[in-house]
């Protein structure tokens, strides 16, 4: 089972989602980028790590790329 978090509710799903997903693995290449985009939900993107993530000698790792996900969205959002 996966570690989730970072999950964000969006109006709709920003058409470089790909590349938005890219640049996180990018930057780490154990945490992914999920979303889904059902027309009857809400739109959402979260992050998913594994288990190991959990442990707080990781959480350095996970912050940077709830700041890199947050500051991507923000960029779309413009």
């Amino acid at each position: 089972m996966s570690h989730v978090f970072a999950e964000r509710t969006l109006p709709t799903l920003p058409p470089c989602i790909d590349d938005i997903a890219d640049q996180i693995n990018d930057h780490n290449e154990e945490i992914i980028l999920h979303y889904s985009d059902y027309e009857k939900r809400a739109t959402k993107v979260w992050l998913e790590a594994p288990n190991c993530y959990d442990d707080p000698i990781y959480e350095q790792n996970v912050d940077s790329c709830i700041d890199l996900l947050d500051s991507l969205l923000a960029d779309v959002r413009v």
